[in-house]
């Protein structure tokens, strides 16, 4: 359960980054920088499962991780800008990322 919470907040706090950036006003979607946090928030869920490294699986992941980030950043524009600090948006998907991954290593409980 402990595992399933930090994941949720660690993909919550990745997804709130480009929304941020979106609000603060920003012209610069920032999309070559949120879309490889997405990616490495990610990569440690996916590992788990068997699925075969590909180049054509990580080139899907990097396009829908970008249209993910121009889409939320894209919603986040259409608000009125806010003041936010510059370093908000890329530290909250830093802070996901590494919620995600760290709940990826704790252990399944056995029943």
């Amino acid at each position: 359960m402990t595992r399933l919470v930090l994941l949720v907040i660690g993909y919550v706090l990745m997804l709130a980054g480009p929304l941020l950036q979106g609000l603060s006003g920003s012209a610069n979607p920032n999309a070559y920088i949120f879309a490889p946090i997405l990616l490495a928030g990610s990569i440690p869920l996916v590992a788990g499962r068997n699925i075969q490294p590909s180049a054509r699986i990580m080139a899907q992941g990097i396009l829908i991780c970008g249209a993910v980030v121009l889409g939320l950043w894209y919603l986040g524009g259409l608000a009125a800008p806010m003041a936010i600090a510059p370093a908000a948006p890329v530290g909250a998907a830093i802070a996901g990322a590494l919620i995600a991954a760290a709940a990826n290593l704790l252990k399944f409980r056995r029943a």
